[in-house]
């Protein structure tokens, strides 16, 4: 059933375990994205595709035009590069900046531009990138000082002669598209080339860059699709293309699947979502369960009267965000999952009902799950000391295997760590959970979230919810990270930031439900601390940021 990797990680072999539901197959024509988006822009040229949050506009024959005058001039500007920086917030600009180096045949790299200097020089670095298209304002903001030359939007646009744009609109709307391939070898890119290389956070170490191919990019477009049953939808677009959601989402899938894109540049901007989303009528919003607090604290149910289905993914979505979210806005949250590494998606739930693999119908969104997987894909449940593949069941909960169209070709350039999480088709998510009989995952949390307190492997998680759920506080009040303790090996620190917590009271709450003793943490190891706790730019809890705010209060700091 399963066999081992040298760093003792036990691997499925390649077919333990067969998928649901097959997978899609993609439109015919469907080579690479560049060709897939000429496409849709050729069957629906007049149509709005994307505006943004400062008023520009594109149909979707515009954007077209615009992407193929852009790749021409710029491919007498970027010659024998293989890379391409972006450094743009979700916007019309962006967008565009996106299709036209692909069309060039160049690897799009979005950079991260929320953590300074540090990542994009990180990701300048490990793939020798020498430009970077961006714009003066967004330089100028962020003060960023990098190793690469930048070409200014604003000073290229204005130089693309009137032959160009004359050539960019014949070959959008007489050429065949089979021949620009001789002018822009990106429409002749092929499924298994790299479509774009994603850096992680770093978290963990320095960023690693995720290379996902052009099939990546279109079968999850295709899987996400099918499982959601999409049609002519109006999406905000608030989470940055360096974003993993933001790029195979809110992006490329939105664009090949004919969305209206509303893009905004800032997911931090509560009020002008929430006003975003009123004025446009917005059907499909994909964000995260952290920025989805701070919208619901500014947000009406008039405001988001339109949406139909709210998808919350990148952090495990806590019970009483959903409660609220119900209550508030009368709207029942979809929970996603997804990794970089799995294009991104993987799950989610969905509210209508769907066929379960025992036979009949049921109910779409389960509470507590990350919904069904999506069409195509496979999810192994592996006990982490067996090596055995686990049985259907809520119960049974082991290390969480993907396979499926959706993952990586790997981490660039760094075959170790590749080889380290992705065997004979297989990847390892890092998480830990379960697999209903209805074919519903569940995640218990990160595999690196589980403290090691004496022989007890204690789930934060499990424990923060109980904590809340007691004191009565909402998902951003209260943050458990384990620390170094000289006689357990790890102890539970909780950090806090409502008023009225008593930590000695809270404690004895919890041992009276019958937690273990060692799952709970001493009332010494409780600090108040000042809120919000810090968020990354991708939403989620800075639980790095918070664990080093833990061992300083520790007195390990």
């Amino acid at each position: 059933m399963s066999n081992s990797h040298d760093n003792g990680l036990i691997f499925p072999t390649r077919d333990a375990v067969r998928p649901d539901r097959p997978c899609p197959e993609l439109p015919s024509g469907w080579l690479n994205p560049v060709r897939a988006f000429a496409q849709q822009a050729r069957e629906t040229p007049s149509d709005v595709l994307i505006e943004d949050s400062l008023g520009q506009t594109a149909t979707y024959g515009e954007a077209y035009i615009s992407a193929l005058a852009l790749a021409l001039h710029l491919k007498k500007l970027l010659k024998h590069q293989a890379y391409t920086g972006i450094l743009l917030p979700p916007s019309r600009g962006g967008l565009i900046a996106n299709i036209a180096v692909s069309m060039l045949g160049q690897v799009p790299i979005n950079l991260n531009y929320s953590g300074g200097d540090a990542p994009i020089n990180s990701a300048i670095d490990q793939t020798g990138l020498s430009v970077v298209l961006s714009t003066k304002k967004v330089v100028e903001k962020g003060g960023f000082k990098f190793n690469a030359q930048i070409l200014y939007l604003e000073d290229i646009v204005p130089q693309i002669s009137g032959w160009t744009k004359a050539g960019a609109w014949y070959l959008a709307n007489l050429a065949p598209i089979d021949g620009i391939g001789v002018f822009l070898p990106g429409f002749d890119a092929k499924l298994e080339d790299t479509a774009t290389i994603m850096f992680t956070s770093g978290s963990s170490g320095e960023p690693k860059g995720v290379e996902l191919t052009n099939a990546n990019v279109l079968y999850n477009t295709m899987q996400q699709s099918a499982h959601a049953r999409v049609g002519r939808e109006v999406i905000l677009g608030s989470l940055p293309y360096f974003h993993s959601y933001g790029y195979g989402v809110t992006l490329w899938a939105s664009m090949l699947l004919h969305f209206k894109i509303i893009a905004h540049h800032n997911p931090l901007d509560a009020r002008g979502i929430c006003e975003t989303i009123e004025k446009h009528g917005v059907t499909m919003f994909a964000t995260t369960p952290t920025f989805a607090r701070n919208y619901l604290k500014r947000g009406s149910r008039e405001q988001f009267k339109t949406v139909r289905m709210l998808m919350l993914g990148s952090e495990k979505l806590k019970p009483e965000l959903a409660r609220d979210i119900r209550q508030k806005l009368d709207i029942v949250p979809c929970e996603g999952y997804g990794t970089t590494e799995l294009s991104p998606v993987v799950s989610g739930c969905v509210n209508f009902e769907v066929a379960s693999p025992k036979g009949g119908f049921v109910s779409g969104n389960r509470e507590g799950s990350v919904g069904q997987v999506v069409p195509g894909t496979t999810i192994a449940i592996i006990d982490s000391v067996t090596g055995q593949a686990l049985p259907r069941g809520r119960a049974n909960e082991g290390r969480i295997f993907v396979h499926g169209p959706q993952v990586m070709k790997g981490y660039y350039r760094k075959p170790g760590e590749t080889g380290a999480v992705l065997r004979n088709g297989w990847y390892f998510t890092g998480d830990i959970g379960a697999l209903d009989e209805d074919g519903f995952l569940y995640l218990t949390d990160r595999e690196s979230r589980f403290a090691k307190v004496g022989p007890e492997m204690v789930p934060l998680v499990k424990v923060e919810a109980a904590l809340r759920q007691l004191a009565n506080v909402d998902e951003l009040s209260i943050a458990l990270c384990a620390v170094p303790d000289p006689t357990k090996g790890e102890k539970v620190v909780a950090l806090y930031s409502a008023d009225g917590i008593n930590p000695s009271e809270l404690t004895r709450a919890l041992a009276a439900t019958g937690m273990h003793a060692l799952w709970i943490p001493k009332a010494n190891d409780f600090h108040k601390v000042p809120g919000p706790f810090p968020q990354t730019a991708s939403g989620k809890l800075d639980l790095k940021a918070i664990r080093k705010t833990a061992l300083q209060l520790d007195g390990q700091g």
